[in-house]
């Protein structure tokens, strides 16, 4: 049977945007780019890469957060390559070793990672190196729909190391349909909300909770280069914020600055994901900023899951609900209701590029093993233990 075709990422959101070309899509730092001069500068790049590496399909992202970043991703999926996401966190040994194991073809480095990488058979593409000028006009946008396979590999994505284990999952043109719909329903994501983002996009939430659910709604993005305590707290009390992406460690930090002159309630919702959140950094941050924290729950091979949409002092730590579109139950739970969770999902990866690592369905081919330890208590999950931890 043939598979079915769907809009490719890139598609969607130039037909997205096509009534809101002078929306402001990202704040970066200084800049303020627009919708229209985004998909410029997607067409641009992608352009580049046809001249310049037309028989080129493997190609690595090394990049901190920042424009080219999401230029580079829209612009390869795109043209149909195979998108490989790095950490640009990981030591220069590590990345040697990444790179010795997987077969790329090319590299998009940011100009102060490009010093620690060396290797003789990929071609290295530093961002300065993409080029935009202010020749290419509106215009553009009036392209050829691209329907693509919906089995078509967009992303190789890899573990945030939670589990202890390395895994590098692929991830389908319908895995990051199913995704991005289920967070722009659940959230309500559209063209009034702004996301602020300073975690990294390589990793699976910062890459659809904050890029691409942000921009495929019409929302704007505010995006951190990294981390910067001060920074962020600046831009919590000064901007209008619908939602904020952090990760434990982040609300730890933020705990843990000094901070007598910033307001953060302006945000309307702060979540938390990539790591558990534990009941003192929730207690605390409530405590010293007045909010409670919203915990989600996801894995690298299935992305979102579940989220805490009304936290308070009693659920902080439940993972919430599942998002629409996912379903979660225990399975073969014991007589105190801790079971396996499992979830049905069509945003679960198929395979990994190592086929070495297990996956395992029950029933059908949606539900998944996780591998995680839990209990569901007034409709709630709740997370006690990661089997894979090592």
């Amino acid at each position: 049977m043939e598979n079915n075709k769907l809009l490719s990422l890139y598609h969607n959101l130039s037909n997205n945007s096509k009534n809101h070309l002078d929306k402001i899509a990202i704040k970066y730092g200084d800049i303020n780019m627009s919708y229209g001069e985004l998909i410029r500068r997607i067409d641009q790049f992608s352009n580049q890469i046809l001249r310049n590496y037309p028989n080129k399909k493997n190609f690595g992202l090394l990049e901190y957060n920042s424009i080219e970043f999401i230029v580079s991703f829209f612009a390869l999926e795109k043209l149909n390559k195979v998108i490989y996401l790095f950490n640009p966190y990981l030591n220069q040994k590590k990345i040697k070793s990444i790179f010795q194991n997987i077969q790329l073809d090319c590299l998009i480095v940011n100009n102060d990672i490009y010093k620690t990488i060396e290797s003789k058979n990929i071609k290295i593409i530093k961002t300065d190196q993409i080029i935009f000028d202010g020749k290419q006009k509106k215009e553009c946008l009036n392209c050829t729909i691209n329907l693509k396979d919906e089995n078509s590999v967009v992303a190789i994505q890899s573990s945030s190391g939670t589990t202890g284990i390395a895994k590098y999952a692929k991830r389908t043109l319908n895995n990051y349909h199913y995704d991005i719909k289920s967070i722009i329903t659940t959230l309500s994501y559209n063209e009034t909300t702004t996301i602020y983002c300073p975690v990294s996009l390589s990793h699976g939430y910062g890459l659809t909770m904050g890029m691409l659910a942000s921009l495929l709604s019409g929302a704007t993005l505010i995006l951190d280069k990294w981390f910067m305590p001060n920074h962020v707290l600046k831009t919590l009390s000064t901007s209008d914020i619908d939602i904020f992406l952090g990760t434990p460690t982040i609300y730890e930090t933020l705990n843990n600055y000094e901070n007598d002159k910033y307001n953060v309630r302006n945000a309307k919702m702060y979540l938390s994901s990539s790591d558990s959140l534990s009941f003192e950094i929730a207690k605390q941050f409530n405590y010293k900023y007045g909010c409670w924290i919203s915990q989600m729950y996801g894995l690298m091979e299935a992305s979102t899951v579940t989220v805490n949409l009304n936290p308070e002092e009693s659920n902080v730590i439940s993972v919430g609900t599942a998002v629409n579109g996912v379903k979660i139950k225990i399975y073969e739970e014991n007589v105190e209701g801790f079971g396996e969770v499992i979830i049905y999902s069509k945003a679960i990866s198929d395979s990994y590029i190592d086929k070495k690592t297990d996956k395992v369905f029950i029933e059908n081919k949606y539900w998944y093993k996780t591998g995680d330890i839990g209990f569901i208590k007034e409709g709630n999950l709740y997370i006690t233990e990661r089997k894979n931890i090592k």
